[in-house]
């Protein structure tokens, strides 16, 4: 409802945050998400969901394919005591998701143009 009324006022960029937290937290379901990309969001997966194997790493890679690279970014949500600086996080995000079969294309949309394109940078 947040997001209709974004848009219905004019509201281009929209950040859909922390989006697979799980239960507790945040979790939106796939049509959810499909929905949130329709109406313009930009889905933030964190480097840690999708460095570390196991089943949210599946669901991460599972979502990204189904609402498009073009309309997810990566951030390194990194910084805690006992996390990877950030630098490092998101080149272990990028390793990873190499390693899932994501293109060089895929990481450039995802680590540099829609990042670049929600803070209003020119796209290179």
């Amino acid at each position: 409802m947040i997001m209709a009324e974004a848009r219905r006022r004019g509201i281009t960029r929209i950040i859909v945050t922390h989006p697979l937290l799980g239960p507790q937290f945040t979790n939106m379901s796939l049509p959810q998400l499909q929905e949130a990309v329709k109406l313009g969001g930009a889905i933030e997966i964190t480097a840690g969901t999708v460095s570390r194997d196991g089943a949210g790493k599946t669901h991460a890679v599972e979502v990204i394919k189904s609402v498009g690279t073009q309309n997810v970014f990566i951030s390194s949500d990194s910084g805690l005591v006992g996390t990877p600086n950030h630098p490092d996080a998101l080149a272990m995000a990028a390793k990873s998701l190499r390693a899932a079969g994501f293109s060089e294309q895929d990481l450039n949309r995802m680590f540099k143009e829609t990042p670049a394109r929600l803070v209003g940078l020119p796209i290179r």
